[in-house]
């Protein structure tokens, strides 16, 4: 036990200390990440849940932006401020994910699921970033373990505290309706005597009273919580970033690293002792994995909404080669070394990732300076230019006719484009040219501006309005 506290103790200093690393990290904005902060500006300035007229952006979910504004009206409004809360969401999961697989697993198996968060490599990219990844695996593994106490107690308290943490998890991500499929299932998985039925329903209840928030929001921007709906699933419709059935298996070792190999093994160590909260685990595994092959866009991040699922059932395949093998040191020191392997990864990625976004940000200094107030800019990147110059950003039309009758109906003042945006119609990138860059469509203005970094170049045009 003693050993177990001080490895644990171990692993939270780690994680501490790459949080420092990752919060010192200067690095440009990602859409995601503009949009949040654009959100909660407009809710600490009292503005509306909105980045811009008309309300654009609004059917994000709203927890994220709410704890920024609300920690910007203690702290102050400041970017440090919001930095640091993915961060300390990453820190505390660690924390969590050790009792959680203690509570379910083995201390032991508690243990390495604590040090495969604190050493993924893709987690570590995304902590470094505004980004509701970590608030909602912090909430992912609070729903766990206080639903499977409830479960196992049947202390109406925690039925209760399950019904609220599954509400937030919605509100800080949609993806947590797997959540009430899973809080269903469960019942029907264990055979115990004295199942608290109003407890249960208690939780439910709870849980649908916190959608209150969002149902007003969509209520008030969109006209029906159907009709925003509609909205959130535009953008996961696979138009830019498609891919097969098998995508996330094919990258499976680059979400996971080293460890992912585990995953089959643990399954099987979980299904080979049929006690209903394993099979429950299984199911959120298996559950959240079809999900994800199913919804038409795949990004290698959208397994980082059930993470630590993953990596309960991988600690339990990995405790279970340590348990199981002849020469237990070489295992743990295979053991070390995947964890190794994760942390060094996951630095460097994020380190890279730092230096490749900040042609945009540059972009958008120099814009904050030179475009006149009341101007708008041209540019797919909306939330970004926005949040950054605080001018509207209009949007390039599909065709080149509504490219140039846009441009004498606004007051744009700048033209920016930039090649790692995916967005643009046909018209504005040269077809001819084995380079990526601007079409003659460009050529009647003056170009005020090129910025470049190692994975974007943006170019700056100047209209003469505005």
């Amino acid at each position: 036990m003693k050993n177990h506290g001080f490895a644990l103790l171990l692993v939270v200093l780690v994680a501490i200390a790459e949080g420092v690393y990752l919060y010192n990290l200067n690095a440009g904005y990602w859409w995601d990440e503009a949009v949040y902060l654009g959100l909660a500006r407009g809710i600490y300035q009292g503005g509306g849940y909105y980045i811009m007229e008309p309300p654009v952006e609004s059917f994000r979910p709203p927890l994220f932006p709410h704890v920024i504004a609300g920690v910007w009206l203690l702290a102050g409004m400041s970017e440090e401020a919001a930095k640091a809360l993915p961060i300390i969401f990453g820190v505390l999961s660690v924390v969590l994910a050790y009792f959680v697989a203690k509570e379910l697993f083995s201390e032991e198996a508690g243990l390495i699921s604590a040090a495969l968060l604190a050493t993924s490599s893709i987690l570590l990219l995304h902590e470094a970033r505004v980004l509701t990844e970590t608030l909602f695996i912090f909430l992912l593994l609070c729903f766990v373990y206080t639903y499977h106490r409830a479960m196992k107690t049947g202390n109406a308290s925690l039925f209760i505290l399950s019904g609220i943490i599954m509400g937030l998890a919605f509100l800080a991500r949609y993806t947590a309706v797997l959540l009430w499929v899973a809080y269903l299932a469960y019942p029907l998985l264990i055979k115990r005597k004295g199942f608290n039925v109003k407890g249960f329903i208690s939780g439910l209840a709870v849980s649908a009273l916190m959608l209150l928030p969002w149902l007003l929001i969509a209520q008030a921007y969109y006209g029906s919580p159907v009709e925003l709906l509609s909205v959130q699933a535009g953008t996961v419709d696979g138009r830019y970033y498609q891919g097969e059935w098998h995508f996330y298996f094919l990258n499976w070792m680059d979400i996971f690293g080293m460890a992912g190999v585990f995953a089959l093994p643990g399954l099987a160590v979980l299904l080979s002792k049929r006690r209903g909260e394993n099979v429950w685990i299984a199911l959120l595994f298996l559950l959240s994995l079809l999900f994800f092959i199913l919804l038409p866009r795949k990004e290698t991040r959208y397994l980082l909404n059930f993470y630590p699922v993953f990596l309960l059932v991988m600690s339990l395949g990995i405790s279970y080669m340590i348990r199981s093998s002849v020469h237990r040191k070489i295992a743990a020191g295979f053991v070390m070394l995947l964890l190794a392997s994760g942390l060094f990864a996951g630095i460097a990625q994020a380190d890279a990732a730092s230096q490749a976004d900040t042609a945009l940000k540059s972009a958008g200094l120099w814009l904050r300076d030179s475009a006149p107030e009341g101007s708008a800019i041209m540019s797919q990147n909306y939330p970004v230019l926005h949040y950054m110059t605080g001018r509207k950003v209009v949007a390039f039309p599909e065709n080149e006719e509504g490219f140039h009758d846009e441009i004498g109906s606004h007051t744009v003042s700048y033209i920016v484009i930039e090649t790692a945006e995916p967005t643009y119609p046909n018209y504005v990138f040269d077809s001819d040219s084995t380079e990526k860059k601007p079409a003659g469509v460009f050529d009647g203005f003056g170009l005020a501006g090129t910025f470049s970094d190692k994975g974007n170049t943006v170019w700056i045009y100047k209209t003469n309005r505005g």
